[in-house]
């Protein structure tokens, strides 16, 4: 009947009193020599041999441990980088946000300031347009605009000249600016653009581009768009693009 009891009374102190010891303390269950007997009322032992025979081959409940870094030179070392990997993060959002706040697109600036704000470096948001990053409009007229360009790796292909798909883009952006340089409000979109090749600019060869605004009707616009090489002024692409505006 002791028997009975006392193992009556362990059942109940396990079910009851072990959970809120872990609640109140997480770590007893990280411990290898915790033991529910060990935190038993002294009353639960009156039983003696009982009990004494019970806590031999009673299995602990503790789960495998997990190793814990809470001080210590390894956690100075977490908390060092932990905190630089945060100021990193802090620093690239801010970097980015503040790009993305003084970006602005060339038809922006254009509508803000009017034509003649062309002049100089490309003004771009990102994106595609990026790739002309380099680009340096020289000279801007009523219908005309004239841009120098200069060959560089990430605009080149396989045989190390200009790109084709970086001249077609050209047609794009300088007609565009010529259509802006007479309407500053009416950048519109692409209805179609066709570009012929005729020769090849080598990598670090300037390039000259003269954009010319043919036609500007009610619902379209209409311009053609040469590139040349600078150092002689042979031909190496012309193209027409048209816009709804």
């Amino acid at each position: 009947a002791d028997a009975y009891k006392a193992q009556q009374s362990m059942s109940l102190f396990t079910r009851r009193v072990c959970p809120l010891l872990v609640r109140r303390n997480g770590a007893l269950l990280r411990s290898q020599s915790w033991s529910p007997l060990a935190h038993a009322p002294a009353s639960t032992f009156s039983s003696g041999s009982v009990l004494a025979s019970s806590s031999t081959s009673t299995p602990s409940p503790t789960s495998p441990t997990q190793p814990e870094v809470s001080s210590g030179p390894v956690a100075a070392d977490l908390q060092t980088a932990e905190q630089k990997a945060s100021s990193v993060r802090f620093n690239e959002s801010k970097l980015r946000s503040e790009s993305d706040a003084d970006a602005i697109s060339f038809i922006e600036k254009v509508k803000r300031f009017g034509a003649q704000a062309l002049v100089g470096l490309f003004a771009n948001k990102g994106g595609f347009d990026n790739c002309l990053r380099t680009l340096h409009v020289e000279r801007v007229e009523n219908g005309s605009v004239t841009c120098r360009l200069t060959v560089e790796p990430h605009l080149t292909n396989a045989y190390n000249t200009l790109h084709g798909g970086a001249i077609a883009t050209l047609v794009d952006i300088v007609g565009t600016m010529a259509v802006l340089s007479v309407a500053p409000t009416k950048a519109g979109v692409s209805v179609d653009i066709n570009t012929s090749y005729l020769n090849a600019a080598k990598l670090g060869e300037d390039v000259l581009i003269e954009g010319k605004l043919l036609k500007l009707g009610g619902r379209l616009a209409m311009t053609q768009v040469d590139c040349r090489r600078a150092r002689d002024g042979v031909l190496l692409a012309t193209g027409r693009h048209t816009k709804a505006i």
